[in-house]
Protein backbone atom coordinates (compact mmCIF):
# COMPACT_ATOMS: atom_id res chain seq x y z
CA UNK A 1 0.00 0.00 0.00
CA UNK A 2 2.86 2.37 0.90
CA UNK A 3 4.59 1.65 -2.44
CA UNK A 4 1.43 2.47 -4.40
CA UNK A 5 0.99 5.67 -2.43
CA UNK A 6 4.62 6.64 -3.10
CA UNK A 7 4.23 5.97 -6.84
CA UNK A 8 1.13 8.16 -6.89
CA UNK A 9 3.12 11.18 -5.69
CA UNK A 10 6.34 10.55 -7.64
CA UNK A 11 4.85 12.15 -10.76
CA UNK A 12 4.47 15.45 -8.91
CA UNK A 13 8.14 15.37 -7.89
CA UNK A 14 9.07 14.66 -11.52
CA UNK A 15 6.93 17.56 -12.73
CA UNK A 16 8.38 19.88 -10.08
CA UNK A 17 11.96 18.99 -11.05
CA UNK A 18 11.12 19.43 -14.74
CA UNK A 19 9.57 22.82 -14.05
CA UNK A 20 12.60 24.01 -12.09
CA UNK A 21 14.96 22.89 -14.89
CA UNK A 22 12.91 24.79 -17.47
CA UNK A 23 12.64 27.92 -15.35
CA UNK A 24 16.44 27.97 -15.04
CA UNK A 25 16.79 27.59 -18.82
CA UNK A 26 14.09 30.20 -19.43
CA UNK A 27 16.29 33.00 -18.10
CA UNK A 28 19.33 31.98 -20.11
CA UNK A 29 19.91 33.51 -23.58
CA UNK A 30 18.25 31.67 -26.47
CA UNK A 31 18.46 32.64 -30.12
CA UNK A 32 15.23 32.76 -32.10
CA UNK A 33 15.58 30.02 -34.68
CA UNK A 34 14.22 30.12 -38.22
CA UNK A 35 10.90 28.29 -37.73
CA UNK A 36 10.22 30.13 -34.48
CA UNK A 37 10.51 33.47 -36.29
CA UNK A 38 8.15 32.21 -38.99
CA UNK A 39 5.46 31.15 -36.50
CA UNK A 40 5.68 34.46 -34.63
CA UNK A 41 5.49 36.31 -37.95
CA UNK A 42 2.44 34.28 -38.96
CA UNK A 43 0.80 35.08 -35.62
CA UNK A 44 1.29 38.80 -36.29
CA UNK A 45 0.09 38.44 -39.88
CA UNK A 46 -3.12 36.58 -38.98
CA UNK A 47 -4.22 38.90 -36.18
CA UNK A 48 -3.39 42.12 -38.04
CA UNK A 49 -5.01 40.88 -41.28
CA UNK A 50 -1.73 41.05 -43.14
CA UNK A 51 -0.58 44.49 -42.01
CA UNK A 52 2.35 43.03 -40.04
CA UNK A 53 4.40 39.85 -40.02
CA UNK A 54 4.93 37.21 -42.68
CA UNK A 55 2.94 34.23 -43.94
CA UNK A 56 3.90 30.80 -45.25
CA UNK A 57 0.87 28.99 -46.60
CA UNK A 58 2.27 25.50 -46.02
CA UNK A 59 2.62 25.94 -42.27
CA UNK A 60 -0.09 24.57 -39.93
CA UNK A 61 -2.10 27.33 -38.26
CA UNK A 62 -2.85 26.25 -34.69
CA UNK A 63 0.47 27.33 -33.13
CA UNK A 64 0.45 30.79 -34.79
CA UNK A 65 -3.18 31.20 -33.73
CA UNK A 66 -2.25 30.43 -30.10
CA UNK A 67 0.81 32.70 -30.15
CA UNK A 68 -1.15 35.51 -31.77
CA UNK A 69 -3.42 35.81 -28.76
CA UNK A 70 -0.42 37.23 -26.88
CA UNK A 71 0.95 39.46 -29.66
CA UNK A 72 0.38 42.61 -27.56
CA UNK A 73 2.68 41.24 -24.83
CA UNK A 74 6.23 39.88 -25.02
CA UNK A 75 5.19 37.14 -27.44
CA UNK A 76 8.53 35.31 -27.27
CA UNK A 77 8.59 35.10 -23.46
CA UNK A 78 4.91 34.14 -23.23
CA UNK A 79 5.39 31.58 -26.00
CA UNK A 80 8.18 29.95 -24.01
CA UNK A 81 5.98 29.86 -20.91
CA UNK A 82 3.30 28.12 -22.98
CA UNK A 83 5.81 25.57 -24.26
CA UNK A 84 6.95 24.87 -20.70
CA UNK A 85 3.33 24.18 -19.74
CA UNK A 86 2.84 21.98 -22.80
CA UNK A 87 6.02 20.03 -22.01
CA UNK A 88 4.89 19.44 -18.42
CA UNK A 89 1.56 18.32 -19.86
CA UNK A 90 3.39 15.80 -22.07
CA UNK A 91 5.18 14.32 -19.05
CA UNK A 92 1.91 14.09 -17.11
CA UNK A 93 -0.06 12.60 -20.01
CA UNK A 94 2.69 10.05 -20.69
CA UNK A 95 2.33 9.00 -17.06
CA UNK A 96 -1.48 8.87 -17.21
CA UNK A 97 -1.57 6.90 -20.47
CA UNK A 98 0.97 4.35 -19.21
CA UNK A 99 -0.92 4.05 -15.92
CA UNK A 100 -4.21 3.50 -17.75
CA UNK A 101 -2.84 1.01 -20.27
CA UNK A 102 -0.35 -0.87 -18.10
CA UNK A 103 0.37 -0.03 -14.45
CA UNK A 104 1.66 2.74 -12.20
CA UNK A 105 5.20 1.41 -11.95
CA UNK A 106 5.57 1.56 -15.74
CA UNK A 107 3.95 5.00 -15.71
CA UNK A 108 6.49 6.37 -13.24
CA UNK A 109 9.49 5.00 -15.16
CA UNK A 110 8.19 6.21 -18.53
CA UNK A 111 7.61 9.72 -17.15
CA UNK A 112 11.18 9.74 -15.78
CA UNK A 113 12.49 8.69 -19.19
CA UNK A 114 10.77 11.52 -21.02
CA UNK A 115 11.45 14.12 -18.31
CA UNK A 116 15.17 13.31 -18.56
CA UNK A 117 15.30 13.49 -22.36
CA UNK A 118 17.85 16.14 -23.39
CA UNK A 119 16.17 16.70 -26.78
CA UNK A 120 12.77 17.11 -25.17
CA UNK A 121 14.15 19.51 -22.56
CA UNK A 122 15.94 21.88 -24.90
CA UNK A 123 13.16 22.08 -27.47
CA UNK A 124 10.81 23.10 -24.67
CA UNK A 125 11.94 26.70 -25.21
CA UNK A 126 12.36 26.93 -28.99
CA UNK A 127 8.78 27.90 -29.96
CA UNK A 128 8.63 25.05 -32.46
CA UNK A 129 5.49 22.98 -33.09
CA UNK A 130 6.83 19.64 -31.83
CA UNK A 131 6.00 20.26 -28.16
CA UNK A 132 2.44 21.67 -28.48
CA UNK A 133 1.46 19.16 -31.19
CA UNK A 134 2.71 16.22 -29.12
CA UNK A 135 0.73 17.49 -26.14
CA UNK A 136 -2.46 17.54 -28.23
CA UNK A 137 -1.71 14.07 -29.67
CA UNK A 138 -1.31 12.59 -26.18
CA UNK A 139 -4.43 14.39 -25.00
CA UNK A 140 -6.36 12.80 -27.88
CA UNK A 141 -5.09 9.36 -26.84
CA UNK A 142 -5.94 10.05 -23.21
CA UNK A 143 -9.56 10.93 -24.07
CA UNK A 144 -9.74 7.85 -26.30
CA UNK A 145 -8.72 5.70 -23.31
CA UNK A 146 -11.42 7.48 -21.26
CA UNK A 147 -13.96 6.47 -23.98
CA UNK A 148 -14.63 10.10 -24.88
CA UNK A 149 -14.41 9.54 -28.63
CA UNK A 150 -15.91 12.80 -29.88
CA UNK A 151 -13.45 14.90 -27.84
CA UNK A 152 -10.63 12.57 -28.89
CA UNK A 153 -11.50 13.11 -32.56
CA UNK A 154 -11.59 16.88 -32.13
CA UNK A 155 -8.20 16.97 -30.39
CA UNK A 156 -6.67 14.59 -32.94
CA UNK A 157 -7.59 17.15 -35.61
CA UNK A 158 -6.08 19.95 -33.48
CA UNK A 159 -2.83 17.96 -33.15
CA UNK A 160 -2.79 17.41 -36.92
CA UNK A 161 -3.34 21.12 -37.57
CA UNK A 162 -0.51 21.97 -35.17
CA UNK A 163 1.98 19.72 -36.98
CA UNK A 164 0.81 17.68 -39.95
CA UNK A 165 2.71 14.40 -39.21
CA UNK A 166 0.71 14.14 -35.97
CA UNK A 167 -2.12 12.95 -38.21
CA UNK A 168 -0.41 9.55 -37.98
CA UNK A 169 -2.20 8.89 -34.68
CA UNK A 170 -5.55 9.14 -36.49
CA UNK A 171 -5.01 5.78 -38.22
CA UNK A 172 -4.43 3.51 -35.17
CA UNK A 173 -7.00 5.38 -33.07
CA UNK A 174 -9.69 5.04 -35.75
CA UNK A 175 -8.84 1.37 -36.32
CA UNK A 176 -8.95 0.69 -32.55
CA UNK A 177 -12.37 2.29 -32.33
CA UNK A 178 -13.68 0.35 -35.35
CA UNK A 179 -12.73 -3.03 -33.86
CA UNK A 180 -13.94 -2.10 -30.36
CA UNK A 181 -17.13 -3.65 -29.08
CA UNK A 182 -19.03 -0.35 -28.83
CA UNK A 183 -22.13 0.99 -30.54
CA UNK A 184 -21.99 2.55 -33.99
CA UNK A 185 -22.74 6.04 -32.68
CA UNK A 186 -19.62 6.03 -30.52
CA UNK A 187 -17.54 4.84 -33.47
CA UNK A 188 -18.90 7.61 -35.67
CA UNK A 189 -18.29 10.25 -32.97
CA UNK A 190 -14.51 10.01 -33.29
CA UNK A 191 -14.59 10.40 -37.07
CA UNK A 192 -17.20 13.15 -36.79
CA UNK A 193 -15.12 15.11 -34.29
CA UNK A 194 -12.06 14.89 -36.54
CA UNK A 195 -13.87 15.87 -39.75
CA UNK A 196 -15.81 18.77 -38.26
CA UNK A 197 -12.64 20.24 -36.70
CA UNK A 198 -10.61 19.95 -39.89
CA UNK A 199 -13.36 21.33 -42.17
CA UNK A 200 -12.48 25.03 -41.65
CA UNK A 201 -8.94 24.38 -42.89
CA UNK A 202 -10.22 22.45 -45.92
CA UNK A 203 -12.68 25.24 -46.78
CA UNK A 204 -9.98 27.89 -46.32
CA UNK A 205 -7.67 25.93 -48.67
CA UNK A 206 -10.42 25.72 -51.30
CA UNK A 207 -11.29 29.42 -51.13
CA UNK A 208 -7.72 30.69 -50.91
CA UNK A 209 -5.84 28.25 -53.14
CA UNK A 210 -8.49 26.40 -55.15
CA UNK A 211 -7.78 22.99 -53.60
CA UNK A 212 -9.02 21.38 -50.37
CA UNK A 213 -5.66 19.64 -49.85
CA UNK A 214 -3.33 22.42 -51.07
CA UNK A 215 -1.61 23.01 -47.71
CA UNK A 216 -0.88 19.32 -47.09
CA UNK A 217 0.44 18.59 -50.59
CA UNK A 218 2.61 21.71 -50.73
CA UNK A 219 3.95 21.13 -47.22
CA UNK A 220 4.95 17.57 -48.13
CA UNK A 221 6.67 18.81 -51.30
CA UNK A 222 8.63 21.52 -49.49
CA UNK A 223 9.75 19.22 -46.67
CA UNK A 224 10.86 16.72 -49.29
CA UNK A 225 12.88 19.23 -51.35
CA UNK A 226 13.80 22.31 -49.27
CA UNK A 227 17.28 22.08 -47.78
CA UNK A 228 17.44 18.36 -48.44
CA UNK A 229 21.18 18.59 -49.13
CA UNK A 230 21.56 19.87 -45.55
CA UNK A 231 19.09 17.62 -43.72
CA UNK A 232 19.32 14.38 -45.68
CA UNK A 233 20.28 11.44 -43.46
CA UNK A 234 20.27 7.62 -43.76
CA UNK A 235 17.19 5.61 -42.84
CA UNK A 236 18.68 4.53 -39.47
CA UNK A 237 19.24 8.14 -38.30
CA UNK A 238 16.51 8.02 -35.64
CA UNK A 239 17.43 4.53 -34.44
CA UNK A 240 20.96 5.70 -33.67
CA UNK A 241 19.54 8.91 -32.23
CA UNK A 242 17.47 6.91 -29.76
CA UNK A 243 20.62 5.20 -28.49
CA UNK A 244 22.35 8.55 -28.07
CA UNK A 245 19.30 9.87 -26.22
CA UNK A 246 19.30 7.07 -23.69
CA UNK A 247 20.74 3.56 -24.07
CA UNK A 248 17.88 2.15 -21.97
CA UNK A 249 15.43 3.00 -24.76
CA UNK A 250 16.67 -0.24 -26.34
CA UNK A 251 14.26 -1.94 -23.94
CA UNK A 252 11.44 -0.68 -26.16
CA UNK A 253 11.98 -3.79 -28.31
CA UNK A 254 11.06 -6.29 -25.57
CA UNK A 255 8.43 -3.77 -24.48
CA UNK A 256 6.72 -4.08 -27.86
CA UNK A 257 6.81 -7.87 -27.61
CA UNK A 258 5.32 -7.87 -24.11
CA UNK A 259 2.61 -5.39 -25.16
CA UNK A 260 1.65 -7.55 -28.14
CA UNK A 261 1.50 -10.62 -25.89
CA UNK A 262 -0.95 -8.72 -23.70
CA UNK A 263 -2.99 -7.82 -26.83
CA UNK A 264 -2.29 -4.12 -26.28
CA UNK A 265 -1.34 -2.79 -29.70
CA UNK A 266 -2.05 0.95 -29.67
CA UNK A 267 1.22 2.43 -28.33
CA UNK A 268 3.36 -0.01 -30.32
CA UNK A 269 1.43 0.75 -33.52
CA UNK A 270 1.74 4.52 -33.07
CA UNK A 271 5.47 4.31 -32.35
CA UNK A 272 6.17 2.00 -35.30
CA UNK A 273 4.14 4.18 -37.70
CA UNK A 274 6.01 7.31 -36.60
CA UNK A 275 9.37 5.55 -36.89
CA UNK A 276 8.60 4.23 -40.38
CA UNK A 277 7.28 7.60 -41.57
CA UNK A 278 10.24 9.66 -40.36
CA UNK A 279 12.84 7.02 -41.29
CA UNK A 280 11.74 6.96 -44.93
CA UNK A 281 11.64 10.76 -45.18
CA UNK A 282 14.93 12.06 -46.67
CA UNK A 283 14.62 15.26 -44.58
CA UNK A 284 15.60 14.26 -41.04
CA UNK A 285 16.09 16.39 -37.96
CA UNK A 286 16.57 15.23 -34.40
CA UNK A 287 13.73 17.45 -33.16
CA UNK A 288 11.22 15.21 -35.01
CA UNK A 289 12.12 12.56 -32.45
CA UNK A 290 9.94 14.49 -29.96
CA UNK A 291 6.79 13.41 -31.81
CA UNK A 292 7.30 9.77 -30.88
CA UNK A 293 9.40 9.94 -27.74
CA UNK A 294 6.43 9.45 -25.32
CA UNK A 295 5.57 6.13 -26.96
CA UNK A 296 9.09 4.71 -26.94
CA UNK A 297 9.46 5.81 -23.30
CA UNK A 298 6.34 3.84 -22.36
CA UNK A 299 7.53 0.80 -24.31
CA UNK A 300 11.05 0.97 -22.84
CA UNK A 301 9.69 1.32 -19.31
CA UNK A 302 7.45 -1.70 -19.81
CA UNK A 303 10.35 -3.66 -21.30
CA UNK A 304 12.50 -2.89 -18.25
CA UNK A 305 9.69 -3.79 -15.87
CA UNK A 306 9.37 -7.26 -17.40
CA UNK A 307 13.06 -8.07 -17.93
CA UNK A 308 15.09 -6.53 -15.10
CA UNK A 309 14.73 -7.34 -11.42
CA UNK A 310 16.96 -4.62 -9.93
CA UNK A 311 14.89 -1.65 -11.04
CA UNK A 312 16.39 0.76 -8.51
CA UNK A 313 19.81 0.25 -10.12
CA UNK A 314 18.29 0.85 -13.54
CA UNK A 315 16.60 4.01 -12.30
CA UNK A 316 19.91 5.34 -10.94
CA UNK A 317 21.66 4.58 -14.25
CA UNK A 318 18.84 6.25 -16.20
CA UNK A 319 19.23 9.42 -14.17
CA UNK A 320 23.06 9.43 -14.47
CA UNK A 321 23.03 8.87 -18.24
CA UNK A 322 20.31 11.47 -18.70
CA UNK A 323 22.20 14.07 -16.65
CA UNK A 324 25.34 13.47 -18.74
CA UNK A 325 23.31 13.81 -21.95
CA UNK A 326 21.65 17.01 -20.72
CA UNK A 327 25.05 18.44 -19.70
CA UNK A 328 26.53 17.73 -23.15
CA UNK A 329 23.54 19.36 -24.84
CA UNK A 330 23.76 22.32 -22.47
CA UNK A 331 27.41 22.91 -23.39
CA UNK A 332 26.48 22.74 -27.08
CA UNK A 333 23.59 25.15 -26.52
CA UNK A 334 25.71 27.63 -24.59
CA UNK A 335 28.26 27.89 -27.40
CA UNK A 336 25.69 29.24 -29.87
CA UNK A 337 26.23 32.69 -31.33
CA UNK A 338 23.63 34.84 -29.59
CA UNK A 339 24.78 38.14 -31.07
CA UNK A 340 24.23 37.61 -34.76
CA UNK A 341 24.56 41.23 -35.94
CA UNK A 342 21.65 42.38 -33.77
CA UNK A 343 21.78 45.89 -35.24
CA UNK A 344 21.08 44.31 -38.66
CA UNK A 345 17.92 42.61 -37.43
CA UNK A 346 16.76 45.67 -35.48
CA UNK A 347 17.62 48.17 -38.22
CA UNK A 348 13.97 49.05 -38.93
CA UNK A 349 12.70 48.69 -35.37
CA UNK A 350 10.15 51.41 -34.57
CA UNK A 351 10.67 53.03 -38.00
CA UNK A 352 7.81 54.15 -40.18
CA UNK A 353 7.97 52.24 -43.46
CA UNK A 354 5.73 53.14 -46.38
CA UNK A 355 6.55 50.58 -49.06
CA UNK A 356 7.68 46.98 -49.47
CA UNK A 357 10.35 45.26 -47.38
CA UNK A 358 12.03 42.12 -48.77
CA UNK A 359 13.84 39.78 -46.39
CA UNK A 360 15.94 36.63 -46.79
CA UNK A 361 15.66 35.71 -43.09
CA UNK A 362 12.32 35.58 -41.19
CA UNK A 363 13.93 36.83 -37.96
CA UNK A 364 13.83 40.42 -39.28
CA UNK A 365 10.03 40.42 -39.16
CA UNK A 366 10.16 40.25 -35.35
CA UNK A 367 11.26 43.90 -35.26
CA UNK A 368 8.98 45.28 -37.97
CA UNK A 369 5.61 46.92 -37.46
CA UNK A 370 4.81 46.11 -41.07
CA UNK A 371 4.40 43.05 -43.24
CA UNK A 372 7.48 41.70 -45.04
CA UNK A 373 7.94 39.62 -48.20
CA UNK A 374 10.10 36.50 -48.20
CA UNK A 375 12.87 36.28 -50.79
CA UNK A 376 13.31 32.56 -50.14
CA UNK A 377 9.72 31.31 -50.16
CA UNK A 378 8.56 28.74 -51.08
CA UNK A 379 12.01 27.44 -52.16
CA UNK A 380 14.88 29.59 -53.36
CA UNK A 381 16.03 28.41 -56.81
CA UNK A 382 16.83 29.81 -60.25
CA UNK A 383 13.15 30.54 -60.99
CA UNK A 384 12.71 32.55 -57.80
CA UNK A 385 16.01 34.38 -58.40
CA UNK A 386 14.74 35.41 -61.86
CA UNK A 387 11.43 36.53 -60.37
CA UNK A 388 13.15 38.84 -57.88
CA UNK A 389 15.38 40.26 -60.61
CA UNK A 390 12.20 41.60 -62.20
CA UNK A 391 10.68 42.71 -58.90
CA UNK A 392 13.64 44.81 -57.77
CA UNK A 393 13.11 47.03 -60.80
CA UNK A 394 9.94 48.30 -59.14
CA UNK A 395 10.32 51.58 -57.27
CA UNK A 396 7.97 50.71 -54.39
CA UNK A 397 10.54 48.60 -52.51
CA UNK A 398 12.03 50.51 -49.57
CA UNK A 399 14.42 47.94 -48.07
CA UNK A 400 15.97 44.61 -49.03
CA UNK A 401 17.70 42.50 -46.36
CA UNK A 402 20.29 39.97 -47.54
CA UNK A 403 21.75 37.43 -45.11
CA UNK A 404 24.25 34.91 -46.51
CA UNK A 405 24.37 32.88 -43.31
CA UNK A 406 20.92 31.61 -42.47
CA UNK A 407 20.20 29.64 -45.63
CA UNK A 408 17.44 31.70 -47.21
CA UNK A 409 19.39 32.26 -50.43
CA UNK A 410 21.32 29.00 -50.60
CA UNK A 411 20.94 27.34 -54.00
CA UNK A 412 19.96 23.68 -54.33
CA UNK A 413 22.86 21.58 -55.70
CA UNK A 414 20.38 20.07 -58.17
CA UNK A 415 19.72 23.47 -59.79
CA UNK A 416 22.76 24.17 -62.03
CA UNK A 417 21.71 27.71 -63.03
CA UNK A 418 20.69 28.92 -59.58
CA UNK A 419 24.10 30.30 -58.55
CA UNK A 420 24.48 32.33 -61.74
CA UNK A 421 20.94 33.73 -61.37
CA UNK A 422 21.63 34.63 -57.73
CA UNK A 423 24.79 36.47 -58.77
CA UNK A 424 22.73 38.42 -61.31
CA UNK A 425 20.22 39.28 -58.60
CA UNK A 426 22.95 40.61 -56.29
CA UNK A 427 24.47 42.59 -59.17
CA UNK A 428 21.12 44.21 -59.86
CA UNK A 429 20.78 45.10 -56.19
CA UNK A 430 24.25 46.67 -56.09
CA UNK A 431 23.52 48.61 -59.27
CA UNK A 432 19.97 49.84 -58.62
CA UNK A 433 19.88 50.17 -54.82
CA UNK A 434 22.01 51.89 -52.21
CA UNK A 435 23.89 49.68 -49.77
CA UNK A 436 23.12 51.30 -46.41
CA UNK A 437 24.40 48.55 -44.12
CA UNK A 438 27.05 45.88 -44.45
CA UNK A 439 28.67 43.66 -41.85
CA UNK A 440 30.79 40.53 -42.08
CA UNK A 441 30.69 38.37 -38.99
CA UNK A 442 32.58 35.10 -39.32
CA UNK A 443 31.32 33.36 -42.43
CA UNK A 444 28.17 35.49 -42.51
CA UNK A 445 27.56 38.63 -44.54
CA UNK A 446 24.70 40.96 -43.61
CA UNK A 447 23.62 43.61 -46.14
CA UNK A 448 20.74 46.07 -46.29
CA UNK A 449 19.83 47.79 -49.54
CA UNK A 450 17.56 50.81 -49.78
CA UNK A 451 15.89 52.41 -52.79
Amino acid sequence: MEKKSLNRFVIFYILAASLIARIILLFLPHPIWWDSAVYIGMAKYIYTFGREGIFESVRPLVWPLILGIFRATNIIFVGRILEILFSLGIIFLTYKIADKLIDRETAVLSSIFIACSATFLFFSLKLYTEIPSTFFALLAIYFYLKNKYLISGIITAVAFQTKFPQGIIFIPLLFSIIIKNINLKEKINYLLGFIVTICPLLIFNKIQYGSFTYTFIEAAAIVKDAGIWIFQQPWHYYLLGLLKENIFLLFALPGIIFMINRRKYLISAIFILFLIYFSQMPHKEYRFFILFIPYICILAAYGIKNTIKHKNLVLALVLIISLVSVSINFISESTEDFDRASEYYRFLENKDIKNRVLISDPTINLYLKKNAELLYYPVFNSSLAKYWQLEIAKSNIDYIFINSCEGGLICPPTDPTCESEKIKLLKYLNRDYEKIYEKIQGRCEYIIFSS
